[in-house]
Order: structure tokens, then C-alpha cells, then sequence
């Protein structure tokens, strides 16, 4: 859409949790885990392969504005590696950045989380999602 209408950069803005917020609750709740860097990179990768040169996606750093409680991450094993790829792929936009990056959590735990289907619509999953934060013992704090 955005290439479709001359926009060529795009500022992406990864989820992070911050108190005092929806996410916030549903996290706590076990009901959202923030994006895996793996995901992150497949998205950027997929982005260059469909629009080359004609878009480029700038991650924004997740830990520079406000005090966050989580944020993209996959195993803890692989990223600080990933991290710093971003911020070099984010200087010249150059997907080549990902090519040696590997971990075990990629074949194993983000491919089975990426695999799994939720059968739910969108509206009702968030209904349910915030039907059982409301009803939970929920802290503010």
C-alpha cells in the first residue's frame, strides 16, 4: 500500500510493554509475548524481496523513549547479535546483515510459534482476551 502511493520509508515501530497499558495487562496474563527478532527479520527480508530499493523499512530502537518491561526478543542466547544486525541493516538497509545469523530457538521455538493458527477472528480474540484480564486479579503496579 505504502509503495502504491510513493511512500519509499517507512518507520517501523516494534511493540514494546510498558506499564499501565493494555499490553501491559495481557502480558502479565500470559496473553501476549512482544514480537520475535526473528519474525522482525523475516518481515524485512520479505520487504526488500517484494519492493528492492523502492522501500526501505527503518527499525526503530525499542529502548529509547520510555521505560519498557519487555520487547523483541527471541531466546536470549542469540540477541545481542540480532540486535546489532538490525542496527547495521538500519544504516544502509542492506538485508545481507541476516545472512549469518543463526540459533537453535529459530528451527525450534520461533517456527512452532510462527506455525500456530489461532481459529478465532480478530475481534474475538480480542474480546475474550479482555474479558479475562477484567475478570482476573489484575495489578496496576
Amino acid at each position: 500500500y505504502c509503495v502504491s502511493r510513493g511512500i519509499d520509508y517507512v518507520d517501523l515501530e516494534i511493540t514494546t510493554v510498558e506499564k499501565h497499558t493494555v499490553v501491559h495487562e495481557l502480558w502479565k496474563n500470559n496473553l501476549y509475548r512482544p514480537p520475535w527478532l526473528w519474525s522482525l527479520i523475516d518481515l524485512l527480508q520479505k520487504c526488500r524481496e517484494r519492493f528492492g530499493d523502492r522501500a526501505h523499512v527503518y527499525v526503530s530502537p525499542w529502548t529509547y523513549s520510555v521505560e519498557s518491561l519487555d520487547w523483541a526478543r527471541n531466546c536470549g542466547r542469540c540477541d545481542a547479535g540480532i540486535i546489532r544486525a538490525i542496527e547495521r541493516y538500519n544504516r544502509h538497509f542492506d538485508p545481507a546483515e541476516f545472512e549469518d545469523l543463526d540459533c537453535s530457538c529459530r528451527e525450534g521455538e520461533w517456527e512452532e510459534a510462527f506455525a500456530k493458527v489461532d481459529p478465532r477472528s480478530i475481534p474475538e480474540r480480542i474480546s475474550e482476551q479482555l474479558t479475562y484480564v477484567q475478570n482476573s486479579r489484575v495489578s496496576y503496579m
